[in-house]
């Protein structure tokens, strides 16, 4: 099943994209989350987004090399 928003490029970037939103078949769509009650691309996204935090927080805490040695 085809998404409007994803052939509209919405949800890569809404905030900034400019572009308004086609309809949204919601509850209707294949890809609709239901505990999230939004599509389930935007809950990816902001998945991924906390797991690069994550990440990156972790980079910044690990040591350099050589760091421990004597």
């Amino acid at each position: 099943m085809k998404c409007p928003l994803i052939t509209a490029g919405f949800y890569a970037d809404p905030g900034s994209s400019g572009m308004e939103p086609l309809n949204c078949f919601k509850e209707e769509c294949a890809l609709w989350d239901v505990s999230w009650k939004r599509c389930s691309f935007l809950t990816a996204t902001k998945a991924l987004d906390g797991l690069v935090g994550i990440l990156q927080d972790m980079l910044e805490k690990m040591p350099h090399a050589g760091q421990f040695t004597k």
